[in-house]
């Protein structure tokens, strides 16, 4: 199991373990917009996995850190992917 299958798999049981309204809410999102999570579900995702304290070689574009590797990206596509398994 990768890292990230190993993130997939504990943020989709913070979403199994939540209030109903929390797991219906996360579970009725439109996939654009799951960007509104960046700042609750996203910031506890780079808290409790410490992304944060990975290394990443930027890439930047136009002042902005665009790599795959950046903690921002890394748990929106971690939001992504357990918002699908629901779908």
């Amino acid at each position: 199991m990768t890292e990230f299958e190993r993130m997939v798999d504990e943020v989709t049981k913070w979403i199994d373990e939540a209030s109903e309204q929390g797991r219906e809410h996360f579970k009725g999102l439109h996939e654009d917009r799951l960007f509104a999570l960046h700042h609750t579900l996203g910031r506890k995702i780079r808290d409790e996995f410490k992304l944060w304290n990975t290394p990443h070689e930027p890439e930047v574009l136009f002042g902005v850190d665009v790599s795959l590797f950046h903690p921002d990206e890394i748990s929106m596509r971690v939001i992504e992917a357990v918002w699908k398994k629901y779908q």
